[in-house]
């Protein structure tokens, strides 16, 4: 069944309202904790002051202490952190596979320093540590309009700010949904779609020359049911579903997907029957 952007809209409206809470609690804090998280309820005007009643930078430094400190535990980029071993005991001991699995890690790390993955986890640990809640959203680099990157281009890692993502639980009680909204400008939207998909305001914009103009896109990752499922059929049909939509004009741009859910959401505690963290 092909993506409805309408209803994606409507499903990101009813997961913020739902948010409002948690969202309430976390712009009460932002500018003690993270003053570039402030705008989370109403969107700031860049530029202005972030922390008019801040006196003290205790808090924001512990914030980013214990986000380095979990970082630096997990994740150290002076460490072979990642290695991989054989699910099946009597696999776990053959030392062709065992060496395939060190090739594949000392891949995936180098992929992981030449992305932004260490910059970006981060940004994403001081949300999980100072509002409960953090998410790292993990995608393939996107074509850059003045060349041609054949083959797989690298990781794209962008730490998603509180109040620009909302989340979703699976039967299982594990995040299997991210709604994030974003703002891109007309030119960036051309850039990487083309202009046949957008909508009718963007590419007037675009005729214009106001390359400039922002419009809200809703990026929605969730899963794809069995029926729609079909491996041999292209991103379309993988199990995960990938849809970007204008949010103003509800008009689906692009519809691709994922083999595996491409967030992190990580959750410092929570109250049980609770989303967020």
């Amino acid at each position: 069944m092909p993506a409805d952007g309408p209803a994606i809209v409507k499903r990101y409206d009813t997961l913020k309202e739902q948010a409002q809470p948690h969202f309430s609690r976390c712009e009460e804090m932002a500018q003690f904790i993270a003053p570039s998280r402030v705008g989370i309820l109403s969107r700031r005007t860049p530029g202005t002051k972030q922390n008019p009643d801040v006196f003290d930078s205790q808090t924001m430094m512990s914030a980013e202490l214990m986000a380095h400190f979990i970082a630096g535990q997990i994740v150290n980029p002076a460490q072979l952190w990642g290695t991989m071993s054989m699910q099946h005991p009597r696999k776990r001991d053959n030392d062709d596979l065992n060496e395939w699995l060190e090739e594949c890690r000392d891949r995936q790390l180098k992929e992981y320093s030449r992305s932004m993955f260490y910059a970006e986890a981060v940004e994403s640990l001081i949300d999980t540590g100072g509002f409960g809640t953090g998410c790292l959203l993990r995608e393939e680099r996107p074509q850059h309009v003045n060349q041609v990157m054949p083959g797989f281009r690298g990781w794209a890692f962008q730490a998603m700010k509180t109040g620009r993502f909302l989340i979703a639980d699976g039967t299982d009680g594990l995040v299997d949904a991210i709604y994030s909204d974003r703002d891109m400008t007309a030119q960036m939207l051309e850039n990487r779609w083309g202009r046949d998909k957008l909508p009718e305001k963007v590419k007037a914009a675009l005729r214009q020359g106001k390359v400039d103009a922002p419009f809200t896109i809703i990026h929605a990752v969730y899963p794809r049911s069995l029926a729609d499922q079909r491996y041999t059929a292209g991103a379309l049909k993988m199990p995960w579903a990938s849809c970007w939509v204008e949010k103003e004009s509800k008009t689906l741009i692009h519809e691709s997907g994922y083999k595996a859910f491409p967030g992190s959401v990580y959750r410092y505690t929570r109250t049980p029957g609770e989303v967020f963290g």
